[in-house]
């Protein structure tokens, strides 16, 4: 179906940005929004590393606000999109590294519509309709690099498909649907002489002499006006013939084939370029190698000339080294860039190209890189490809023996990354043991600073408000315990500021331990990576009770709580408790990518609550026996109440639509 009629999601990028969901159209009013989300449907199955992403979309901004950028647009296109929609459109996977969108069958994008192959023996109403899909160039008045080459791109597949359709209209004498869509491919303002050829073949097939005459004079002055050229001699020889009255069958087809004819079409391309001394490729001749289907085997200055390109324009070079049917013809291109571009942004992208090119030429310049380079950032990308490629001995080797020599950090630093993302090889390895696991603590604090943020403030939000309206109620719940405590109380002080005050207080002590143990079980989750990781997330979730230890005691201090025990005793036995409290609280924080559902939590908080008010009641009865109604009360309202606080601000926000995972 060309028009996306039936589908949930229709994205249409030519001709304009336009976004609908079950035909009602979606507003997307960011326009570096718009972009990502159409490189990502056109590119649909690929991984996009987010550091490619953000310098791909904000090249100009440092690394952090060009991150910072990428997760607002994500967060954009999940408001316009994610919400209270169905799931069969497509899959947004997005985590700490990557970022990856998959199509589903009712996703509809006009762009890939338009591309889709048809059969050699596909009829005339078949690739009409494929066709009609085109609306324009792709994403107007977008400049980025990656828009212009697509647009090239697809314009060339429009092209051919076109000119295809005029050869069989005119083949089956259909003269008045040649003149519409040699009109409409004229109309885009191209000038193709194809196009003008086949009017002239139309009118003439008419019997309209004059028409073909006019025909060939609007050619002959939009090629002077426009492009400053004449007519090709096929063009001229066809109106002749034409205009002395020979049939329209008996023009010669002699056009370029509907489709590209492979390798050797690209090598004549590459030896044209090469007697013209061309030193880089402009966007338009990329997008017609990369229209070929076929890779080429292609010398290496015409391998070295792609790739120089390609880089200089900012491309990923996996796709184009696709072009090179000779894995050691594209690898020693690869080197001799690498030679040639100092910037790490260049050596990066080249290392990722190497990690999809097979063979030992690939894996012996990883080696390469991973012994010689002095920028962290590559040789980490180069080692942990060498690693997964079968060779983590090596790339050990060859960091080791940079210890204590001037490029100590970036093997310390490429060290960590193969550590945290591959392991250990076997056997017992002798390495820097402290500065790497500092290293690889402080890079998954980076990796997941954002989610432990997200969820100490959710945390911290939840408890505060749970224990300010516990705070808020405790006067009624004293006046129907011990009616003559308050009484006293209210002489003096006024019931306006012990409401006040103890909300406050609710809010400060509710924050914090809320604060303390989304921080703490977050760094739990995110640092420690093993079998006992669930243990230690317990753990930490015990110190963070540190903090409801700390204002018991200060109220017991101070005398706002009123035990019957030295300090030496109930400083302990506070100590104690906290630790409990914390333990049974880091029960409501669900685990990382695993998303809780309301009903989830809410399971989770009657468990956390059970356990608090068991660790309540010795608690009561060994600090206040006298009184003991009161604070047990209290104690109680606290342990039933709070972690429902906590734990449904982070419940997971599920909806019933698209898939845009966080």
């Amino acid at each position: 179906m060309t028009d996306g009629a039936g589908n949930v999601l229709e994205v249409r990028l030519l001709g304009q940005f336009d976004l609908r969901i079950d035909g009602q159209r979606v507003e997307l009013p960011s326009r570096p929004a718009q972009s990502l989300l159409a490189y990502l449907v056109l590119n649909s199955g690929t991984a996009h590393r987010r550091e490619k992403l953000a310098g791909l979309f904000w090249p100009e901004a440092s690394e952090s606000n060009a991150r910072s950028n990428l997760r607002h647009a994500l967060w954009r296109i999940r408001q316009a999109v994610g919400v209270g929609r169905r799931a069969d459109c497509g899959t947004l996977l997005a985590d700490n590294v990557s970022i990856t969108f998959e199509r589903q069958p009712g996703c509809w994008v006009d762009a890939i519509a338009l591309e889709a192959r048809s059969a050699a023996d596909a009829s005339l109403e078949d690739l009409i309709e494929n066709l009609s899909v085109y609306g324009g160039e792709l994403l107007p008045g977008f400049y980025e690099d990656w828009v212009l080459l697509e647009r090239e791109r697809i314009k060339a597949a429009y092209d051919r498909k076109l000119q295809r359709l005029l050869e069989q209209l005119i083949a089956a004498r259909r003269w008045p649907v040649v003149l519409e869509w040699g009109e409409r491919w004229i109309a885009l303002g191209q000038y193709p002489e194809p196009a003008y050829r086949a009017l002239m073949v139309a009118y003439a097939g008419l019997g309209d002499l004059s028409s073909v005459a006019g025909v060939f004079q609007r050619c002959v002055d939009a090629l002077r006006d426009e492009v400053g050229i004449e007519p090709s001699e096929q063009t001229k020889e066809a109106f002749e013939r034409l205009r002395g009255g020979s049939p329209p069958e008996a023009e010669p087809q002699r056009t370029v084939s509907a489709e590209p004819t492979g390798g050797k079409g690209l090598r004549t391309l590459f030896d044209q370029w090469r007697r013209q001394g061309v030193t880089f490729l402009d966007l338009a001749s990329l997008a017609l190698i990369r229209a070929y289907p076929d890779g080429a085997a292609l010398e290496k200055p015409d391998a070295d000339l792609l790739i120089r390109s390609v880089l200089r324009y900012g491309l990923d070079l996996g796709p184009w080294c696709q072009r090179i049917d000779s894995a050691e013809v594209a690898v020693a291109a690869l080197k001799r860039a690498f030679e040639d571009y100092p910037k790490p942004e260049s050596r990066l992208r080249i290392v990722d190209a190497l990690k999809e090119l097979p063979g030992k030429d690939s894996a012996q310049l990883l080696l390469h890189i991973v012994g010689n380079d002095d920028s962290a950032a590559v040789r980490s990308a180069a080692a942990v490809a060498a690693a997964h490629g079968g060779h983590l001995n090596e790339v050990v080797d060859h960091l080791l023996r940079d210890m204590h020599s001037p490029n100590e950090a970036s093997a310390v630093a490429a060290l960590v990354r193969v550590f945290d993302e591959v392991g250990l090889p076997p056997g017992a390895v002798r390495y820097p043991r402290l500065p790497v696991a500092w290293g690889i603590a402080s890079r998954r604090w980076e990796v997941h600073r954002e989610r432990i943020t997200s969820q100490m403030l959710r945390c911290g939000l939840g408890g505060a408000v749970a224990l300010t309206l516990i705070g808020g109620v405790q006067i009624l719940v004293g006046a129907l315990v011990n009616p003559v405590e308050v009484r006293q109380t209210l002489e003096f002080m006024p019931l306006a500021i012990w409401v006040f005050s103890a909300a406050v207080l609710g809010l400060l002590w509710g924050g914090l331990q809320g604060l303390a143990t989304g921080l703490c079980v977050g760094l739990a989750d995110s640092v420690i990576r093993s079998r006992r990781g669930s243990r230690w997330r317990l753990v930490a979730g015990a110190a963070a009770g540190l903090v409801h230890a700390f204002f018991l005691i200060m109220l017991s201090a101070t005398g706002g709580l009123q035990p019957i025990a030295r300090a030496a005793v109930y400083v302990p036995v506070d100590i104690l408790y906290g630790l409990l409290v914390g333990l049974m609280l880091a029960w409501v924080v669900p685990p990382p990518h695993q998303p809780a559902s309301t009903r989830d939590q809410l399971v989770r908080s009657i468990w956390a609550s059970a356990g608090l008010a068991l660790a309540s009641l010795p608690l009561v009865f060994i600090l206040y026996r006298e009184g003991s109604s009161t604070a047990l009360l209290l104690y109680l309202m606290y342990a039933v109440f709070y972690p429902f606080g906590p734990a449904l601000a982070l419940r997971a926000r599920t909806t019933a639509g698209i898939d845009w995972q966080t």
